[in-house]
């Protein structure tokens, strides 16, 4: 998968607003999207409405993090010093972790800043690569103009339980699948194209797409492009799938073959 950049991919505008929803890869997806930005003599800003765990504040190319204090007061000026991709966030309690930001927070920081592109990490995955929403999730910010949710395909053919799936109970009750039950199609469609699954955390008016992480290997791949199919037939207009952390990915949309 020789692959175009990501934000070609998803046919982004400068001043466009990425929120990622999911598991199995979203700030990695995010990351990724930024540099690329950043590289490309853009101004990308990230930040989460949900708390990251494991930050790595320093030593990352092309990534610079900027901690806010808790109080919205004592906030210094934020601003680009060029040719990064810049993350900002509360500091968190424990070390490496940042805390979220509020819709409004996020806002104020990209206009003070000059972002050309603000990319939003939106929810707890807890590492896993399914998530079961859930009332009181961090929402995703009704000026996102696009919403990609992610999804990591080492959770598909494994047993369903605390290992691969985020609140494990729930989706297996939304399923009706009991614990241990192995992974599969029907998993990832509830996920990604029931209405009341992702879908429901798009804002009115915003994109939604579909980014199956992870393809890494054949069997993967080849249930990577059956899931895409279907999930175009089920309604999702548009899904990328392949492996983020290699640069491949590539995407297929209503109307074309996967």
């Amino acid at each position: 998968m020789a692959s175009r950049p990501l934000s070609e991919m998803l046919d982004l505008p400068r001043d466009a607003r990425v929120a990622a929803i999911g598991g199995g890869g979203k700030m990695t997806l995010l990351t990724t999207l930024g540099v690329a930005w950043a590289q490309a003599g853009g101004r990308p800003l990230l930040a989460p409405t949900g708390r990251i765990e494991r930050h790595e504040e320093r030593g990352v190319p092309g990534v610079r993090t900027v901690l806010l204090p808790a109080a919205r007061s004592a906030w210094p000026p934020v601003g680009f010093l060029g040719g990064e991709l810049l993350v900002v966030g509360r500091k968190g309690e424990a070390a490496g972790t940042l805390d979220p930001l509020a819709a409004d927070e996020i806002d104020v920081v990209a206009r003070g800043s000059g972002a050309d592109l603000v990319l939003i990490k939106c929810g707890v995955s807890g590492g896993r690569s399914l998530v079961e929403p859930a009332e009181g999730d961090p929402t995703v910010p009704l000026d996102a103009s696009l919403v990609v949710a992610v999804a990591g395909l080492d959770a598909w053919g494994a047993p369903l339980g605390p290992e691969s799936v985020h609140r494990h109970e729930q989706f297996a009750a939304h399923l009706g699948l009991a614990a241990g039950e192995r992974l599969e199609d029907d998993a990832f469609y509830a996920a990604l194209a029931d209405p009341a699954g992702y879908r429901a955390a798009v804002p009115p008016g915003g994109r939604y797409a579909v980014f199956l992480n992870k393809a890494d290997r054949p069997m993967r791949v080849a249930v990577a492009q059956r899931l895409a199919s279907g999930l175009i037939e089920r309604g999702v207009g548009e899904v990328l799938w392949g492996d983020v952390r290699r640069q491949e990915w590539t995407s297929v949309r209503r109307g074309a073959r996967a």
